[in-house]
């Protein structure tokens, strides 16, 4: 006889309440739901964060019951520094956990904190401190689809939500005995022994997939998990205990063919590095994408580059001159002593390599006055080189800077501070009106040998006279209160026509239209949305004439509205 008794039922909450104009799907969360399902669970997937009131969204979905709540939190916060030269306070930075408590604290009140797991790449920056911020107690760090596996197959089997007590990415509250930034600590190597990858392609949330796509945004695949460098500001590496697991090349494939068939081919690549830790694994994974036609990003680290592995690069259709390298620092001293993954040489040597294949420019990033070494001649011999590799580039260096570094619990750079508060409360700034918080969960900031807004005007002085494309990382983010709410109804009205409610979506994108006039998504989708969903021609014609309006003259993107102008014009 079939069983007929009724699944465990599990609710997956995606605690991410960035606003970007490029949405991040729960692929982590998605994977995790994956397992669940296997193991024989009903499984959930809710993006309060969408929504207008998260609480009330979340309140719905626990009405229909649940047997356990898992959150992924994948931020806990915007990790930006400083927008620009002129602001209110000392920095910028968007704390998101104040906006994901409540959500964590009314599971835990309707469930029982046994119950609510949390997990996800922002509360592995510090699990334990973090877990007590949110009013949870029970948390999985790094990677654990099979730690989900097991305790989903517990709750099918009526034993509860049971996790191993000697599993280090376990973090249990009432084992704990640290109360400060630390959490107990990940054993080296201890990756290593853990399970690779589900192997088979993973289901998608629809509506987030639909929403990513809609917005130009990446569909992420897997192609290794954790991180072997020792950059003091990094948190990846810690939790993943120092290991870089590869994911079969045949598993990769299978996913990147799925999503092929579903119509999808702009994709991220998901690693630390893809040529961490050497670049074996990043030319078999290439070499199997070679020639699909897909439109790929990653990241790399400068070392190990060559011949071989650019061209592979190239045949996957990736343009080396549009990748960005992560330098992490530009002064060999700093970088040899954890400011980034690479060393000065090893940044040379691939300039070298670049000019001699004849390419214009070269791509990377960098993050200053985030190390305690960091002094005014250590930041001088950085922009030295910055300049020098400009000058070298026909087209100059491409270079985004961050100024100051956000201190995250489970770093070396927060080990430093903890040992020598005194040396270290100069270099150290909040939100306005906020105190030090020395467990690193609220924003805190170290930044030398100035205040990051002070060390921005300088950087951008110092380069001021560069050929290539070279600014603040991540400074066309939206930041004004309208805007933010308007990149919000936009994509709540992306979600809803995926829902196929149309005409709750036409009211959405005509109120973000409304709060900042001549938003270029808002009337995209809108002039889609009456023209091929509600055969309104007219509204169609009226919002692509508005969206013809805002663009540049020269926007190559304004022969698209022309021609849908036409098609429009012949439609009645």
């Amino acid at each position: 006889m079939p069983d007929t008794s009724p699944k465990p039922r599990a609710l997956l909450v995606y605690a991410n309440p960035a606003i970007t104009a490029s949405p991040v799907p729960p692929y982590g969360m998605e994977r995790v739901a994956q397992v669940m399902r296997l193991a024989g669970c009903e499984v959930v997937l809710l993006a309060p964060f969408i929504e207008e009131d998260p609480l009330a969204a979340l309140n719905e979905a626990l009405a229909q019951g649940a047997d356990l709540v898992g959150f992924s939190v994948r931020n806990i916060d915007d990790a930006l520094v400083v927008r620009g030269e002129v602001g209110a306070g000392d920095i910028d930075t968007n704390d998101y956990l104040p906006a994901v408590r409540p959500l964590v604290m009314r599971a835990v009140e309707a469930l029982g904190a046994a119950r609510v797991i949390l997990g996800g790449a922002g509360l592995s920056a510090g699990a334990a401190p973090i877990l007590r911020d949110l009013g949870a107690t029970r948390a999985v760090r790094g990677p654990a689809e099979d730690l989900m596996y097991g305790m989903a197959r517990g709750l099918v089997l009526g034993m509860g939500p049971v996790l191993p007590t000697d599993d280090p990415r376990v973090v249990e509250l009432d084992r704990v005995t640290e109360t400060n930034h630390q959490s107990p600590p990940m054993p080296r190597g201890a990756g290593a022994k853990m399970p690779g990858a589900w192997p088979t392609p993973t289901p998608r949330m629809a509506e987030y997939l639909r929403l990513t796509l809609a917005r130009g945004g990446r569909v992420p695949v897997s192609i290794s998990t954790g991180c072997d460098r020792r950059c003091a500001f990094c948190v990846e590496a810690r939790f993943a205990a120092f290991t870089v697991k590869p994911r079969p090349v045949e598993h990769i494939v299978a996913e990147v063919m799925a999503l092929e068939r579903a119509g999808v081919k702009r994709l991220w690549l998901g690693c630390s590095e893809l040529n961490a830790p050497d670049a074996r694994h990043a030319k078999a994974v290439l070499r199997a994408l070679q020639g699909r036609g897909l439109d790929l990003a990653v990241f790399l680290q400068p070392a190990p580059m060559d011949d071989e592995l650019l061209d592979l690069i190239e045949g996957a259709g990736l343009d080396p001159t549009a990748l960005s390298y992560e330098f992490g620092h530009l002064d060999d001293t700093l970088l040899r002593a954890g400011a980034g993954p690479a060393t000065r040489r090893s940044i040379e040597r691939l300039a070298e390599l670049y000019l001699k294949r004849g390419y214009r420019t070269l791509g990377g990033s960098v993050l200053l006055g985030a190390h305690p070494q960091e002094d005014d001649t250590s930041l001088g011999r950085a922009l030295d080189l910055a300049r020098q590799l400009d000058a070298a580039f026909p087209d100059g260096l491409g270079l985004s800077y961050a100024c100051g570094g956000r201190v995250y619990p489970e770093t070396r750079l927060a080990d430093w501070i903890a040992e020598d508060w005194d040396a270290a409360r100069p270099h150290l700034y909040t939100l306005p009106g906020q105190p030090i918080d020395e467990t690193f969960v609220r924003p805190v900031v170290y930044s030398r040998p100035a205040a990051p807004r002070a060390l921005l005007r300088q950087v951008r002085a110092a380069l001021a006279g560069c050929r290539g494309h070279i600014g603040p990382m991540n400074a066309e983010a939206p930041a004004s209160d309208a805007q933010l709410h308007a990149e919000r109804l936009v994509n709540r009205g992306i979600w809803r026509h995926a829902q196929g409610q149309s005409k709750e979506a036409e009211a959405l994108f005509v109120e973000a239209e409304s709060r900042w006039p001549g938003h270029l998504e808002a009337l995209a989708q809108l002039g889609l949305l009456r023209a091929n969903t509600l055969f309104d021609f007219s509204g169609a014609r009226s919002a692509f004439q508005k969206l013809l309006g805002a663009l540049p003259e020269a926007d190559p993107r304004r022969g698209e509205i022309q021609a849908a102008l036409t098609a429009l014009r012949g439609s009645g």
